[in-house]
């Protein structure tokens, strides 16, 4: 099934109380802060818009979602355009892999460290690359 646009919340398959999310912030508006894998709480609502086939924009905070060269996902300067994600059929029912369109590497949850950051890493064929787009009931 096609992920279809909307707002959601991006959970961990590895542990259903871990989601995607920028953490506390002392101040507002944020500047390009990476994204963690965070307690639930703590969760940020992300909107998804289809720009083609299974490529999308995924927004939070009135930011974009980008990647810095240095391997962490993160918030977009105010200036800069979203950054395009490929969002792809898991392995497990319901999950998705998030790639970048061009070099073929993921959102990878870290395995043993709250509120570490979302890294790209090439694919590693475990669950800690597989997400779960929960839809946001208002």
């Amino acid at each position: 099934m096609t992920l279809v646009p909307g707002r959601y919340f991006i959970q961990g398959t590895d542990d259903e109380e871990q989601f995607v999310g920028i953490g506390p912030i002392l101040i507002y508006p944020p500047p390009p802060l990476p994204l963690r894998y965070i307690e639930g709480f703590m969760k940020n609502l992300f909107t998804v818009n289809s720009l083609e086939g299974h490529v999308y924009e995924l927004k939070t905070q009135d930011a974009g979602v980008g990647y810095h060269e240095n391997n962490n996902v993160r918030l977009t300067r105010w200036c800069e355009k979203s950054q395009p994600w490929c969002v792809e059929h898991g392995d497990a029912q319901g999950s998705y892999r998030i790639r970048t369109p061009n070099e073929g590497r993921y959102w990878t949850a870290p395995e043993d460290d709250d509120l570490a950051l979302i890294k790209l890493e090439s694919a590693n064929g475990r669950s800690n690359q597989e997400w779960k787009f929960v839809k946001y009931e208002s």
